[in-house]
């Protein structure tokens, strides 16, 4: 499997950005997000790149709303030759996003736990979502997320990503562990395909029913070799790990999905 990206900076907004993700104005996920996590009063720092060694440009309020998103980083497509050492990284590096107002007037990189989607006038937890719900909701993307940019290593031969099952028991079911390292899968789980040749998305919660009955859903978005496809993935508290962490037990591609139940049926 391989994976075709092209790493150079260009400037947006005045400011650095991969060239990768030049085109995506449109943002990705969400069609917009919103500030939370800040005292009112207060402001959230916008700064020229994503880190708090950049100098800061401007703020965002703390009640700003209909944000829009450019691209995340870490984002690690296109990353050849590195092992464990940027595995934690990955991992333990703060997530920063680029934003801009509506307007397009303000802009600047912001540390992405300062962001939640905005679903328009209503917050989500006025959607009929608990405060608990919200944060297991989040808690799943970010798992999502952080399997997708895991995996890519694994796709450039850094790793063992999901294969490995100290790996695939921090993000799937016990059940989908064992299947994963049965050696059956005949198609890499995550993209649906025996080979990825393109570019994905961020993970985003479903925009309609995000939680059922403990069941989170989070969609990701992706083009493998110029089709567009999407991998849904289910996910619940683990009542057989110490502190029930959420973990996927299904992912769906289309028609098929990659499920202990469904293989053995």
């Amino acid at each position: 499997m391989r994976i075709q990206a092209r790493w150079s900076m260009i400037m947006l907004f005045g400011l650095s950005v991969p060239s990768m993700f030049a085109s995506a104005l449109d943002g990705h996920g969400p069609d917009a997000w919103r500030v939370t996590g800040v005292a009112e009063g207060q402001s959230l720092q916008a700064r020229m790149g994503p880190g708090d060694d950049y100098r800061s440009i401007g703020v965002f309020p703390h009640h700003a709303r209909g944000l829009q998103q450019v691209t995340c980083v870490p984002f690690v497509f296109g990353v050849v030759n590195i092992g464990e050492a940027v595995l934690k990284a990955v991992e333990l590096t703060p997530r920063w996003c680029l934003v801009h107002d509506a307007g397009g007037i303000r802009a600047g990189w912001v540390e992405a736990r300062y962001l939640m989607p905005d679903y328009g006038e209503n917050p989500v937890v006025e959607r009929g979502y608990s405060q608990s719900a919200e944060a297991m909701i989040a808690e799943a993307e970010g798992l999502v997320r952080t399997l997708y940019d895991i995996h890519t290593l694994w796709l450039s031969g850094a790793h063992a990503g999901i294969y490995d099952a100290e790996t695939a028991s921090r993000f799937f079911t016990h059940d989908l562990v064992e299947q994963l390292l049965s050696g059956e899968m005949q198609e890499d789980p995550l993209f649906g395909g025996q080979d990825f040749n393109g570019s994905m998305q961020e993970p985003v919660r479903d925009a309609v029913q995000p939680v059922l009955r403990g069941m989170i859903t989070v969609h990701v978005d992706f083009i493998n070799f110029g089709v567009q496809q999407r991998a849904t993935l289910r996910l619940r508290a683990d009542t057989e790990r110490d502190g029930a962490p959420v973990r996927i037990f299904n992912i769906e591609h289309g028609a098929r999905d990659f499920s202990l139940d469904e293989q053995n049926r």
